[in-house]
């Protein structure tokens, strides 16, 4: 099967982007866990921004695919993806850990901030899908000279643009979306055989953005001046997102994630990778009392949280069915 058929095939899953979405449930969740680090080595609990554009670069590629002329009901298709899961945490927070939100709160900040950013994101997605999916270019533009004015004119260059509760990294993300939509478009139209050989190439360019990315962070706790064209971190991550794409897409990558002994658990994670992000914070507190023995108590915390993201999975799709007409499938209900 050529790399074309894996990617693009309506009928054939894509396996790349499974790929990705595992990596992100492991970079998102590893950012979270830093009181789990020894103190020497808390520096190794990073990779949240990674994870996070890894999410939005694979929202916009599976977007693409698929009709968006009626915005109400592609939007509403979304809606039942995201809010039962939303639903399902706070149920299970209620009933076993002893939470007490509102309604209100449930709706807006039951997410956080990356449920309220993917559904306004979703909202531009359609706009760009439905009158410029053959002209992406100026909606990169326009989000690109976005980021820019707000930087340079409005920004103050001490905060660190992707850190939490900062606004500018959502025109950041969204351009990764782009990216990822630009990405469907390109291999869409690709008839090349992927080429053997170039897995290496990918690995020097991911090596090459990684180090840049996080080197320039170091740096500008000895040159504060860095810290006025911090901007430059966006493109960078995109680099680092590209690099990761094509190495998930190389054949040899697909061969080890289509491996009987690795794939269900590889792909079991990838898709309750929505679960991880929202429901992995129940499982801190739990993994530090089991064991406290480094590197154990992040293993274990990693399989607590996995096994309580697929509990979540299956309350959501049960909250789901619940409100459609159609009788349970209760197979359904537990398919990954």
């Amino acid at each position: 099967m050529s790399i074309n058929q894996i990617v693009n095939n309506g009928s054939v899953r894509n396996h790349a982007i499974d790929i990705m979405k595992f990596l992100a449930a492991i970079f998102i969740t590893n950012s979270h866990i830093e009181s789990l680090y020894p103190e020497k080595v808390k520096i190794l609990a990073t990779g949240g921004a990674i994870g996070d554009a890894l999410f939005f670069f694979c929202s916009g590629f599976c977007l693409m695919n698929g009709g968006s002329t009626d915005f109400f009901n592609w939007y509403k298709r979304r809606i039942n993806r995201i809010f039962p899961t939303i639903f399902a945490v706070a149920l299970i927070g209620i009933l076993f850990c002893g939470s007490d939100p509102t309604l209100k709160q449930v709706i807006i900040n039951g997410g956080g901030w990356f449920v309220k950013a993917i559904m306004l994101f979703y909202v531009f997605f359609w706009f760009v899908k439905r009158f410029f999916s053959d002209k992406l270019w100026i909606a990169f533009a326009v989000d690109f000279a976005i980021i820019l004015v707000w930087f340079i004119w409005f920004w103050d260059k001490n905060i660190f643009i992707l850190a939490d509760a900062t606004y500018l990294r959502w025109p950041g993300y969204f351009i990764i979306m782009l990216m990822g939509a630009a990405m469907n478009c390109f291999f869409q139209k690709q008839t090349e055989e992927h080429k053997e050989g170039k897995g290496w190439m990918y690995i020097g360019l991911l090596f090459v953005f990684t180090s840049l990315y996080y080197g320039y962070q170091v740096l500008w706790d000895y040159y504060p001046i860095l810290k006025d064209f911090q901007i430059v971190l966006i493109p960078l991550l995109m680099g680092i997102i590209y690099a990761i794409f094509k190495l998930c897409s190389n054949e040899k990558a697909l061969k080890v994630y289509l491996n009987k002994y690795l794939h269900w658990a590889l792909y079991g994670i990838s898709a309750c990778c929505l679960e991880i992000y929202l429901s992995g914070g129940w499982s801190f507190s739990v993994g530090r009392k089991l064991i406290r023995l480094f590197p154990l108590n992040i293993i274990v915390t990693f399989l607590l949280i996995f096994v309580v993201a697929y509990i979540v999975k299956v309350f959501s799709n049960f909250l789901s069915q619940t409100f459609k007409e159609e009788k349970y499938n209760w197979k359904g209900m537990v398919k990954l």
